[in-house]
């Protein structure tokens, strides 16, 4: 490229002009002292300066004519540099921030700029810190990063992890510690403390189940592991006040997941009749259930994967009474409101509910159950909508039951019961207070694809 040619050859006038400016030309004939600049004339014969006392006998030590520089040559060339050198300085300092600096910082530096203060995602600071982690790994790749460094980062990475205020979590930082652990780097001790760690089971119940009515344990991973795990849930023993279930057997998921997030595992249900065959009464209920899961990060980083936690986990909840029979609405408002319900079923994967209402002629609030036989029923949740306007409700999980399975026919009957506390609406004596029944809803269980809606009668 030419460029550079030009670039160099304007350096080196303006270097020139500035040199040939700054020696200046000589004035006059008088003799002066090369040290001092005095004018020595009429003092030829002197043998020392009178000014300075510099010996004029040596050899230089006078100069005929007096020196003066010339400011315009020495304007010009810096004129001429300033035009070279501002592009280069512009093009040198583009190229440096495209640089990777973090290969010149100690790894204790880096250590420091990885695991900082970055709680938001989008500042600078967390650029910093991507970077600063993408530079360690690559030292471990390559064998540079020493044991004791490596050591030290997986301590931090532990700190964080047990810290429940600390929202950056990423899943890398995981895949180094399960990396540490299939390299032998990493003790039983702390491999123990990270699985416990990252996995922060909790157990989810409906807030209040009437009485005869199943009973969804969930257990949720607060999950703070490597990319890619899996995990798996092995039901174990269920107590309800004084009365324990030992779980249905063969009741397991297994689910794949991200490094970091909140993980729902396959629920157990249980029925009041698996504790015990008379009624259990209404009130709050302290429930206790020690679950079984299992974990297997990826194989790939960690050769002996397997890590399984099995420990209590508890929760409270409410039994109320069971629903009155149900009451058959001789109104003529009836079928306007069947007209404006929808319902679709599926038996699949634990079994989803779909209901739809469609600008119904009256305010509803309705809370839904599934009439399997002449009084079992598993309940949906609740559904309501306003007069004229739409609502909805996809449910899942209410299928789970192995009795509720065995029992399950081709066509169930829908209930709504209504739910003046769940309706949308400030005025509640709008809302209507009759059950409706909607039989003979198709159960779909033997073929894929969407569930279809049944008609109505």
């Amino acid at each position: 490229m030419w460029w550079p040619v030009l670039a160099i050859l304007a350096l080196l006038v303006g270097l020139s002009l500035i040199l040939r400016g700054l020696r200046g030309r000589t004035i006059g004939d008088h003799p002066h002292c090369t040290k001092c600049g005095y004018d020595l004339f009429g003092n030829r014969r002197a043998t020392r300066c009178s000014e300075c006392g510099a010996d004029l006998t040596a050899a230089f030590s006078v100069r005929i004519g007096q020196i003066k520089r010339r400011p315009r040559l020495i304007v010009g060339g810096s004129i001429v540099l300033f035009l070279v050198i501002l592009p280069g300085c512009l093009i040198i300092i583009g190229n440096s921030r495209n640089y990777n600096w973090n290969q010149l910082k100690p790894s204790a530096w880096l250590q420091y700029e990885a695991f900082g203060p970055t709680t938001n995602l989008m500042d600078d600071s967390r650029q910093r810190a991507d970077s600063a982690w993408a530079e360690l790994i690559r030292r471990q790749m390559a064998g540079k990063l020493t044991a004791r460094r490596a050591s030290s980062m997986v301590d931090v990475i532990l700190r964080k992890q047990r810290d429940p205020g600390f929202a950056a979590w990423k899943g890398d930082w995981g895949e180094f510690v399960e990396k540490q652990r299939g390299d032998g780097n990493l003790d039983d001790k702390r491999w123990a403390t990270y699985m416990e760690q990252g996995l922060d089971p909790s157990l989810s119940l409906p807030v209040e189940v009437r009485q005869g009515e199943p009973i969804s344990l969930s257990v949720h991973l607060n999950s703070r592991l490597g990319n890619g795990f899996h995990a798996r849930h092995v039901s174990g023993s269920v107590s309800l006040g004084r009365w324990t279930f030992a779980g249905e057997a063969g009741n397991s998921g297994e689910h794949a997941m991200a490094g970091w997030g909140l993980l729902a595992l396959e629920p157990l249900i249980v029925s009041p009749e698996d504790f015990t065959s008379d009624p259990i009464p209404p009130g709050e209920y302290e429930v206790s259930y020690t679950p079984s899961i299992t974990v297997w990060p990826n194989p790939a980083r960690t050769p002996n994967p397997s890590y399984t936690w099995t420990a209590p986990l508890r929760g409270k909840v409410h039994i109320i009474a069971a629903s009155p029979p149900v009451e058959t609405a001789a109104d003529p408002m009836v079928d306007a409101i069947r007209a404006a319900i929808s319902v679709e079923l599926d038996a699949r994967n634990g079994g989803r509910a779909l209901i739809t209402i469609k600008e119904p002629p009256v305010d509803l609030a309705f809370e839904a159950f599934v009439r399997i036989a002449d009084s079992a029923e598993s309940r949906i949740g609740f559904v309501s909508a306003k007069k004229g306007a739409d609502g909805r409700l996809d449910a899942y999980g209410w299928n789970r039951s192995e009795k509720l399975k065995q029992s399950l026919p081709s066509a169930v009957t829908f209930v709504f019961r209504p739910r003046i506390d769940w309706g949308k609406t400030d005025n509640q004596s709008r809302i209507w207070k009759k059950t409706i029944e909607i039989p003979d809803v198709q159960v779909k269980r033997d073929f894929a694809g969407p569930a279809s809606a049944a008609s109505n009668p």
